[in-house]
């Protein structure tokens, strides 16, 4: 049994038992009342008939004086009747209680008795008249009892009524009482013992009570406080640990991404000024059209972008501290959308931008057009025909999730409507050759470039993806604020 009931089962005993005492207190006293009100009521109506009597007795005699009392008895509700304490009375005037009771009777004194003489239980008051036939006469007013039995049943079952309502509501009030100050909080202390138990430790009971209960309480939130507290140095212990592995694998892979961006440099940029320069000849040539010339100024610039591609390759497994610059992201936008247009058109695929006019950057034009071109090439070949690539610019004040520092940042969002990534594909699309294309078509580092970029520039990028809904890369920079 819970200690609720218990608490309420021992209340309602102990208000029965004191209820008891009570009521038996109660009748006791009342039985006494009613008695001496009917004792002083009788003897004020003897008193009150003798004096009467003796006055008649002797102006007109004895019969007159007894007819005075059969007219009395009349008027009355009582018996009364004159009685004759001696020994040689006759039988109609003889006391209905023993003469050997009478005694103080034939000394002038009140007498009162209670006895059961065939009518039920009956109180006997004598009062004692003197008469000049110097008799030792009495006016006996008999009042029965059974008035008083019936008050004094009603009066327990009044009382026991009483004594039931009373226990009903101390039942319930302490029923109440118990489930909220006793009950409810073992319940919250049980559930809470349980969920450390399950290992839960953010929840904490803060219980409103004050008592033992209460400081019982506080003493397990702060416990839950203290294995929190001790869960999180060990899990920041255990994320230093992973993150001093995971640096040690990065810089294994920087090591690995410098050499191949060396290798690539050496093995590229003779041919990249090869094209270069055929390019710029067939450009100063004065017998080509005007689009050769526009292609060979497209084959121009992208050799020198390609240069620029491979030269921050090499600062980005060097790591070096970037160089201070800034540009207008909505232009950079512009311009790498142009850029992507042909691929988009040829996979079906539609662009579209919004947001600002303007928002400046912490980052150079040619790093943040690297950075969003490879988005925006990746969500055009993870879409399928009739798919839409769409580049949301804008401002406004956010926390570094890393450093916790908070000031304008501007945030360029690349939405695609693809197939999505799983999860598991999420958490390493920025770890340096990991990639889900086929073989020959990707190398991997697109990716790990990007974010060590925006990293450099005290940003981070975002990524939310569903498979089947699509995936959105969100690049957060710094905003350039400029002195007035």
């Amino acid at each position: 049994m819970k200690i609720a009931p218990k608490f309420t089962l021992a209340v309602v005993a102990g208000v029965i038992a004191v209820h008891a005492v009570a009521v038996a207190h109660r009748v006791d006293r009342e039985s006494q009342l009613f008695e001496r009100v009917a004792v002083n009521d009788a003897t004020i109506l003897g008193r009150a008939l003798g004096h009467a009597v003796e006055r008649t007795w002797t102006a007109h005699g004895r019969e007159a004086a007894l007819e005075l009392i059969e007219h009395a008895e009349e008027r009355e509700s009582q018996s009364i009747r004159w009685i004759n304490a001696s020994t040689d009375g006759d039988g109609s005037h003889t006391p209905r209680v023993p003469l050997a009771d009478l005694g103080p009777l034939r000394r002038g004194e009140r007498v009162f008795t209670t006895a059961d003489v065939g009518a039920g239980e009956t109180l006997y008051t004598y009062v004692p008249v003197p008469n000049p036939d110097f008799v030792h006469g009495a006016i006996e007013v008999a009042t029965p009892q059974g008035a008083k039995q019936r008050y004094l049943r009603g009066t327990v079952a009044e009382l026991w009524i009483v004594a039931s309502v009373l226990v009903l509501l101390c039942a319930a009030l302490t029923w109440a009482l118990g489930t909220r100050l006793i009950g409810a909080p073992v319940r919250l202390l049980v559930e809470q013992a349980r969920s450390i138990g399950r290992g839960q430790l953010d929840r904490r009971l803060r219980m409103p009570v004050r008592d033992e209960l209460g400081e019982l309480g506080a003493e397990i939130d702060q416990m839950c406080d203290e294995l929190q507290d001790a869960r999180t140095r060990l899990e920041e212990e255990t994320r230093t640990r992973v993150e001093a592995v995971e640096q040690l694998r990065h810089a294994d892979r920087l090591t690995t991404v410098g050499t191949l961006a060396s290798g690539i440099a050496h093995e590229l940029g003779t041919p990249l000024n090869v094209v270069a320069g055929h390019a710029s000849l067939i450009r100063e040539s004065p017998s080509v059209s005007a689009e050769v010339v526009e292609s060979s100024q497209v084959i121009s610039r992208q050799c020198t972008r390609m240069t620029e591609i491979i030269r921050q390759l090499l600062d980005f497994a060097r790591r070096g501290t970037p160089k201070s610059s800034s540009c207008d992201a909505v232009e950079v936008v512009r311009r790498t959308l142009d850029m992507v247009a042909p691929i988009a058109r040829k996979r079906g695929v539609t662009l579209s931008t919004e947001g600002t006019a303007e928002a400046p950057v912490v980052a150079g034009f040619e790093e943040l057009q690297q950075v969003l071109a490879n988005l925006a090439i990746n969500a055009i070949q993870a879409s399928g025909e009739g798919a839409t690539l769409k580049l949301r610019v804008g401002c406004e004040r956010k926390r570094h999730p890393a450093s916790g520092e908070e000031r304008a940042f501007v945030s360029i969002a690349v939405a695609d409507s693809g197939e999505g990534m799983a999860p598991e594909v999420v958490e390493r699309v920025f770890e340096p050759f990991f990639t889900t294309k086929d073989v020959g078509q990707g190398t991997g580092l697109g990716l790990a470039v990007a974010f060590g970029i925006v990293d450099d520039r005290g940003g981070w990028i975002d990524v939310a993806s569903q498979p089947g809904r699509g995936t959105t890369f969100t690049v957060h920079l710094p905003q350039e604020t400029y002195a007035d």
